[in-house]
């Protein structure tokens, strides 16, 4: 007879699913982006484009930023969690952000 206390894993439903792989895109858009910058600068325009890096980067966090508040709407991820990690990592960093 199977334990009751022990929750059995279950799978994300198609929805979820489709919203996980939409955020993962988002997210490597943004790491793209980063590495351009990088490479590049926050000003340089990719050729046969009208937009800076800076403003396809703030394009692309707006994309993760919707995929976020979608995933709290569906009650993919809890936004009390969110924030506090959010804190957690700002609190972590921020002694070696504002050093320079």
């Amino acid at each position: 007879m199977a334990n009751p206390k022990i929750k059995k894993f279950q799978k994300p439903n198609s929805a979820e699913r489709e919203r996980l792989d939409l955020m993962q895109e988002e997210c490597a858009e943004v790491i793209q982006i980063c590495s351009k910058i990088k490479r590049f600068g926050y000003d340089d325009t990719k050729p046969g484009q009208n937009f800076t890096n800076r403003q396809r980067l703030e394009e692309e966090l707006g994309h993760v930023l919707n995929m976020l508040e979608m995933m709290v709407r569906r009650k993919d991820i809890e936004p009390d969690m969110v924030e506090q990690s959010k804190k957690t990592k700002s609190a972590n960093i921020y002694m070696w952000l504002t050093s320079r």
